[in-house]
């Protein structure tokens, strides 16, 4: 973290590289980061110590991370299990994306479409997908009961 003089205020070092851009909620004063190691961490942005992670194990990679509501949307890119995919349905499984919420119970995770970029806009999830001369975008809804 630097200061508003460019100075060092404080470092954090993660067991893997990140996989996407932090994201900083003035709300909560906090940095949320993901890591190519499914590592989520929730910092203190006075201090850089973590106060939360999530513990999570698999072959999935963190792709992205948004504000949403008072947690957090990530995006797991699933490929690593398409590529030692048996069937041709686990060949074509959807990406996935999750919400981290306040606490360990709020928690849901929807499929999300391979390839698909993530926008949020208020309490709307999209996925984005270019292609050559368009672009498709695609509603993402929570589970019931947890909109």
């Amino acid at each position: 973290m630097l200061g508003p003089d460019q100075k060092i205020i404080w470092t954090y070092l993660l067991d893997a590289p990140i996989t996407a851009q932090p994201v900083y909620r003035a709300d909560r004063n906090e940095i949320a980061i993901i890591g190519f190691d499914l590592t989520f961490q929730r910092l203190n942005a006075d201090i850089g110590r973590s106060f939360w992670r999530a513990n999570v194990n698999g072959r999935a990679t963190f792709a992205d991370i948004r504000p949403y509501k008072k947690g957090y949307l990530v995006k797991s890119n699933m490929g690593a299990y398409r590529e030692m995919a048996i069937t041709a349905e686990e060949r074509e499984a959807p990406d996935s994306l999750a919400y981290w919420g306040q606490t360990e119970d709020d928690y849901w995770s929807v499929d999300f479409p391979i390839g698909a970029e993530l926008a949020v806009s208020g309490d709307h999830i999209y996925a984005v997908m270019p292609g050559q001369n368009s672009v498709r975008v695609q509603n993402i809804t929570p589970p019931p009961g947890k909109r």
